[in-house]
């Protein structure tokens, strides 16, 4: 990554930054990987830290909205009206979030007052770039047994669909009732060619390495089960799943609301 990137310069001069790492593999430049990870902020609605250079205070805010027709993302304004007035007279933003313990930063030019659903807001221009850094054992959420989250897997005996029972950005779990994925498997093989389909997203193609294969009993019936690593997932897809990850958590919340 070039020293003249304004945005990787400030990451590494944060004293939270990542030291000597390479801060290339988790950059998002492409408008869809941005809006992914927009989409990401706003879903779970954690707060936002926003920094000026010029001054030390800082804006808590939330994302409301990305507008990639208007080139414009849309957040909080504050109560206080003189860090208002600093954020809006700021000729550069810095935007830092840990959703789901994912660290984002970003920069952004100045802001502008606007209008959305009837509020006060910022609006300010998508940024070219944006840093998602995840750096912590994969969290892993279940997927739902009506309407499951499927994977299509290729063998022996073609091309097969199967339900997953869990997901997270580092890997998925699926099972294997007929037992139809080939018999001759173990832990590291890499199936190749294999279709991961999210809702609201697609169909992602990617290779998977097993990990894990084991029984799990469910009555009389022995289901087998197979833990996967994803091989060479790209920034888009890995955000696509995230977001997935963190809409299910808040489905899995909610319904356990409804029956306390």
């Amino acid at each position: 990554m070039s020293k003249s990137d304004p945005t990787a310069d400030k990451f590494i001069l944060n004293p939270e930054a990542l030291g000597t790492e390479d801060l290339s593999k988790y950059r998002l430049s492409t408008l869809r990987e941005i809006e992914c990870a927009f989409k990401e902020l706003i879903s779970t609605k954690g707060v936002v830290t926003v920094r000026t250079a010029a001054d030390d205070r800082s804006l808590l805010t939330t994302m409301l909205d990305i507008l990639p027709a208007k080139g414009i993302f849309v957040f909080d304004k504050s109560l206080d009206q003189e860090v208002n007035a600093i954020v809006e007279n700021s000729t550069q933003l810095f935007f830092a979030a840990n959703p789901n313990h994912i660290r984002i930063k970003f920069t952004s030019m100045s802001p502008s007052s606007a209008r959305y659903l009837g509020e006060s807001v910022f609006a300010a221009p998508i940024p070219k770039s944006i840093y998602r850094v995840q750096r912590r054992d994969f969290f892993r959420v279940r997927t739902p047994i009506i309407n499951p989250l499927t994977c299509q897997i290729p063998g022996e005996n073609g091309v097969n669909l199967y339900d997953l029972f869990d997901i997270s950005i580092g890997g998925l779990g699926i099972n294997d009732p007929k037992q139809q994925i080939d018999s001759h498997l173990s832990r590291l093989d890499i199936i190749k060619n294999c279709t991961l389909h999210i809702p609201g997203f697609g169909g992602i193609k990617l290779d998977l390495e097993v990990r894990s294969i084991y029984t799990k009993h469910r009555g009389v019936k022995i289901i087998q089960r197979f833990g996967f690593a994803y091989k060479a997932l790209s920034s888009i897809h890995m955000t696509a799943i995230q977001h997935y990850i963190n809409q299910r958590q808040l489905e899995i919340r909610a319904h356990e609301l409804d029956h306390d």
